[in-house]
């Protein structure tokens, strides 16, 4: 039911009809952690843990992954949530209801 509600409200707000929501990751600034080396040092020149969200047209979160090393990249920390490796494991049929006029074709985010 929340994937029919997402795409409703993406569409009626005119946005792609096959969407379900935007992803992004915001970089948390940390002091480094004993032992820490480089894995939370990030391009932006400071230590960090990402905070990675899904939102819907409504501005709700849809998905959040908070934790991973400030080095590593939106799509790397995406490809490792269940959330990711569900959409790539069949991404044209992501288990997400359609709305009736969707029938045909696939609904899933990129």
């Amino acid at each position: 039911m929340i994937g029919k509600t997402l795409l409703k409200n993406l569409t009626k707000n005119g946005t792609s009809d096959i969407c379900l929501g935007a992803i992004d990751g915001k970089h948390i600034m940390i002091e480094c952690p004993k032992n820490g080396g480089s894995a939370y040092f990030n391009y932006k020149g400071f230590h960090s843990i990402v905070l990675l969200a899904v939102c819907d047209a409504t501005y709700c979160f849809t998905f959040v992954d908070i934790g991973d090393y400030g080095s590593l990249n939106d799509a790397s920390i995406l490809s490792e949530t269940s959330f990711g490796k569900a959409f790539e494991n069949n991404p044209t049929n992501f288990n997400v209801p359609c709305l009736p006029f969707m029938e045909l074709r696939p609904c899933h985010m990129l």
